[in-house]
C-alpha cells in the first residue's frame, strides 16, 4: 500500500518532467529558427546542436518512462495502444491541417493542381511511420525551401524503440535486470566495434541507433532508480566533472551521452517549486514540437524573411504555443481519456505521465 502510494504521489505530475519536455520542445523551435531563416544554427557543442541536444534529452526520457510504463503493466497490446493514444491523434490532426487547410493557401499552385498532386497524399505517409515532406506548391521559395515539417523524421525512431522495448518486455528481459543490463551491454559494445558508430555520428542513416544509445540510457536509469535517487548530489557532481574532461580531451559526443541521460532525468523525476505545476495546465510539449516548425516556415513566407530574427522567433514561440495549447485540450487530452479504458483499475492511478 505504501508503495502504491509513493507511486501515485511520484506520477500524477508531482516531477519536473513536463517543464523538461516542454523546455525541450522549444529548443527544437529556437535551433529550427536559424536554419529556416537561412542562418547556421549555433552549436553548444562541436557539431551538437540545440535541436539535436533537446532530441538526446527526449530519447532519454522516453527511455524511463515507457520501461516505467511497462513495469507497470506488462501487457503487449496495452502498452502499444497506449503510444499510439499519444502519438497519433494530435500527429494526424496536424498533418491534416496543414495540408488541406493552410497548404492550398500557402501554395503557388491552383487548387486544382494542389488536390491532385500525388505529393499532398503522400505527406500523409508520416501516419504510417514513413515521412515524406513535401507539399505541392508550399515554401517553395523560402531560404529552407520545401520543407514542412522537418520535425516529425523523428516520431518513427521513437515508435521502433517502443517496439524494441516492447520486444524486451515480452520475452522477459526487461524483468531480469542483470540480463538486461548484459543485452544493453552487448549492444553498446556491438555499435562500438563492430558498427563503428564513432565514425558515423550525426549520419541519418544511423539515428536509430544513435537515439537509440540514449533511449537505452533511459530504461538502464529506470531500472536502477533505487540506486540513485538517494545520491543525487554525487552524481550531479560526477556527471559535471565528467562533462568536463571528456570535452577537454575532445569526446563531445562521448560528454553528451554520459552526462545528458542522468541530467535530464534526475532533474526531470526530481520536484522542484513552480516547475512541478507545469503539468497542471497540460503537457503542451507535443503540441509544439508538430506545430513548430511549419509556423516558423508560414511566418518566414508571409513576410519573405524581412521580420528581425528574434521578432520572428518571438511570432513563432507565441503562435505555436497557442496552437499547442489547442491541441492538448481538444486533441491529445480527449484522446489520452481513452486510456483509463486500456489500463486495469488497481493500476490506473499509478501510470507514469506520458513521455514524449
Amino acid at each position: 500500500m505504501k508503495q502504491t502510494t509513493k507511486m501515485h504521489a511520484d506520477y500524477l505530475h508531482k516531477n519536473n518532467f513536463d517543464f523538461i519536455r516542454l523546455f525541450a520542445a522549444f529548443m527544437v523551435l529556437y535551433s529550427h529558427q536559424f536554419t529556416l531563416s537561412g542562418l547556421t544554427e549555433p552549436t553548444p557543442l562541436p557539431g551538437i546542436s540545440y535541436g539535436t541536444l533537446a532530441l538526446f534529452i527526449f530519447f532519454s526520457i522516453s527511455g524511463y518512462l515507457t520501461s516505467q510504463s511497462w513495469e507497470n503493466d506488462p501487457n503487449f497490446m496495452r502498452f502499444i495502444a497506449r503510444r499510439i493514444l499519444r502519438i497519433w491523434p494530435g500527429l494526424a490532426a496536424s498533418c491534416l491541417f496543414i495540408a488541406l487547410l493552410a497548404g492550398p493557401y500557402l501554395s503557388t499552385n491552383t487548387p486544382e493542381d494542389y488536390f491532385s498532386s500525388t505529393e499532398l497524399y503522400n505527406y500523409f505517409s508520416i501516419l504510417r511511420m514513413k515521412l515524406s515532406d513535401r507539399l505541392p506548391g508550399v515554401f517553395i521559395n523560402n531560404p529552407f525551401p520545401h520543407a514542412i515539417n522537418g520535425s516529425l523524421w523523428s516520431i518513427p525512431l521513437e515508435i521502433k524503440w517502443y517496439l524494441i522495448l516492447s520486444l524486451l518486455g515480452v520475452t522477459g528481459i526487461l524483468k531480469r535486470p542483470p540480463l538486461l543490463f548484459l543485452t544493453i551491454f552487448f549492444y553498446i559494445i556491438y555499435l562500438i566495434f563492430i558498427y563503428k558508430i564513432n565514425n558515423k555520428w550525426h549520419d541519418s542513416g544511423h539515428y536509430i541507433h544513435e537515439f537509440g544509445l540514449f533511449f537505452c540510457y533511459g530504461i538502464f536509469l529506470q531500472k536502477t532508480k533505487s540506486k540513485w535517487q538517494s545520491h543525487r548530489k554525487i552524481i550531479y557532481a560526477t556527471i559535471s566533472i565528467a562533462f568536463i574532461i571528456l570535452n577537454i580531451i575532445n569526446q563531445s559526443y562521448l560528454s553528451i551521452l554520459t552526462c545528458i541521460p542522468p541530467l535530464a532525468i534526475l532533474t526531470g523525476s526530481a520536484s522542484t517549486k513552480l516547475l512541478n505545476r507545469t503539468g497542471e495546465f497540460g503537457d503542451f510539449s507535443f503540441g509544439v514540437y508538430i506545430y513548430a516548425f511549419p509556423i516558423q516556415q508560414g511566418i518566414i513566407w508571409s513576410t519573405a524573411n524581412r521580420l528581425p530574427f528574434y521578432y520572428a522567433l518571438t511570432l513563432s514561440c507565441i503562435i505555436t504555443f497557442i496552437f499547442a495549447i489547442l491541441s492538448w485540450r481538444h486533441i491529445e487530452k480527449p484522446s489520452l481519456r481513452l486510456k483509463s479504458k486500456l489500463t486495469p483499475h488497481h493500476l490506473a492511478k499509478v501510470q507514469p505521465p506520458a513521455s514524449f
